[in-house]
């Protein structure tokens, strides 16, 4: 979750370079690199799309907030910014409609729940059903 918090905070620091404005969901993998610690460069994982995941999942922006203006944005600290998705590639983005629950259950060991990102660094768990949900209602 460290990853996470720090995917927001270099979120928030990238808009405060660029007038208020979120990076390009094209390419903002890419665009927090600069204002990511040395430490989370050297891990990378919370950069990279993780193809070795048995589960096959990364991260997405909701490409909703591709150059949005932070101040345009009602409630910032429950909109959802980044979640976990199906889609492997880099600078993977998607209007909030494929989040996939990630994390097996301990006893079915079926996927039972996946992470969501706040703009302001909030990490929350969800199941599938609370994940599209909880996307979806971001794109409002």
């Amino acid at each position: 979750m460290e990853t996470a918090r720090q995917r927001s905070q270099a979120t928030l620091m990238y808009a405060a370079d660029y007038d208020q404005t979120l990076m390009p969901a094209t390419r903002w993998q890419d665009a927090l690199i600069p204002f990511l610690p040395d430490k989370a460069l050297e891990n990378r994982s919370c950069l990279e799309v993780n193809f070795l995941d048995k589960n096959g999942l990364g991260f997405a922006m909701d490409s909703h907030l591709s150059g949005v203006s932070l101040n345009s944005l009602e409630s910032s600290s429950q909109r959802i910014l980044f979640f976990e998705t199906s889609l492997l590639q880099r600078n993977a983005h998607t209007p909030g409609t494929q989040f996939a629950a990630r994390h097996r259950d301990m006893v079915t060991k079926q996927p039972h729940h996946g992470y969501l990102i706040t703009l302001e660094g909030q990490v929350s768990s969800a199941t599938q059903q609370e994940g599209d949900a909880a996307t979806l209602r971001g794109m409002r």
